[in-house]
């Protein structure tokens, strides 16, 4: 049985991970003993992420920006996790060795996408769905050439990737009530109480709205 707040997280979090997690396969040259590298690792779209590649025996890079959260995504499945900074891409060089970075998960922007470009392997692909910090993408053109990479946007909204929301709904669901996808629920708010909900939400964490606990008209 899928935990109460589980179930609430499948939409928002898990189709965006899944439909880019079913680009393993599909559209993107992933395969199995491959590495895919993303920041906003702690996101619920980055642990997914990080679950759904684990499941396919692919293995993750996670980039964080507090230090408190290299053991916790360690825990959740993550191969690698480095603070997201310029030093992470000498590290992750180091552990992976001859391994290939062949995708690149981007939702923050700015500076942040210029370490992940650094990190990919000849002929990766860059995909960038969200843009946290508000900057424009700083991609080095010099690797972006010599490198021979490919950028691309991904967007739930898009008419070609409705009928995979079904799909990766199916194959996320399963690893939830395994326990294998944990949703971190900060706080469920009644809607009584949307204003502190709000608050909170622009502070920082997941919350949810407890739109059964509204009284009746």
């Amino acid at each position: 049985m899928l935990p109460l707040v589980a179930p609430a997280a499948l939409p928002a979090e898990l189709t965006p991970a899944g439909g880019i997690g079913r680009a393993f396969e599909i559209e993107l040259d992933v395969n199995p003993g491959d590495w895919v590298v993303q920041n906003g690792g702690n996101s619920g779209v980055g642990r997914s992420l990080i679950a759904i590649a684990r499941l396919r025996g692919i293995r993750t890079i996670s980039l964080v920006r507090r230090r408190e959260l290299i053991d916790e995504l360690k825990a959740a499945g993550a191969d690698l996790v480095l603070m997201d900074e310029p030093a992470a891409v000498e590290e992750a060089a180091r552990v992976i060795g001859k391994g290939s970075v062949r995708l690149a998960v981007d939702s923050v922007g700015g500076d942040a996408t210029a370490t992940l470009v650094q990190m990919l392997s000849d002929r990766g692909v860059l995909v960038t769905y969200a843009a946290a910090s508000g900057q424009p993408l700083a991609v080095n053109e010099l690797l972006l050439i010599g490198k021979h990479l490919t950028v691309k946007g991904f967007f739930l909204g898009d008419f070609d990737h409705a009928s995979k929301i079904l799909p990766a709904q199916i194959e996320a669901a399963p690893l939830i009530a395994a326990g294998a996808l944990p949703v971190p629920i900060a706080e469920v708010y009644p809607m009584l109480k949307i204003k502190e909900a709000v608050n909170h939400l622009l502070k920082g964490g997941k919350i949810l709205i407890d739109v059964a606990s509204a009284p009746n008209a």
